[in-house]
């Protein structure tokens, strides 16, 4: 499932490359061993919904979020972003910014994080948005 939607969002990411799926199995099992990156999915009683995952890198977590093309433009995204940042902070209290990495040419993306109130903080190819957070 997070393979499919991975190479179903290539057209967002910073590699557009579509990712084999033996790849994606070796970098998932990589991830979840890694006490510095958080994944959780959002479901219903009956089906997925979306992913978000943070990496952790010191007082910084990178943040990787998709929701189910048939599930945007309802507010999940937000949803999901407001919920899970106090869950990240139970984990990695030491967190005090979450930052998204996001193609200059995303203006969904720019437009979505904007909205949450990151705001830009490297410009370029790939631009840095970020935003403090406490407990």
């Amino acid at each position: 499932m997070l393979w499919e939607w991975a190479n179903e969002n290539r057209h967002t990411a910073i590699n557009r490359t579509p990712i084999p799926r033996d790849i994606h199995e070796e970098w998932f099992k990589r991830k979840l061993k890694d006490p510095n990156c958080i994944i959780w999915l959002l479901d219903n009683a009956f089906e997925s919904l979306g992913q978000i995952r943070y990496d952790v890198e010191d007082a910084q977590a990178f943040i990787d979020i998709s929701v189910v093309p048939r599930f945007q433009h309802y507010g999940l995204g937000k949803f999901i972003i407001r919920q899970s940042a106090g869950m990240l902070l139970e984990k990695h209290p030491q967190v005090k910014a979450l930052v998204a990495q996001i193609r200059s040419d995303n203006s969904v993306s720019r437009k979505f994080f904007a909205s949450l109130g990151f705001r830009q903080t490297k410009a370029g190819g790939v631009e840095e948005w970020k935003i403090g957070i406490t407990q």
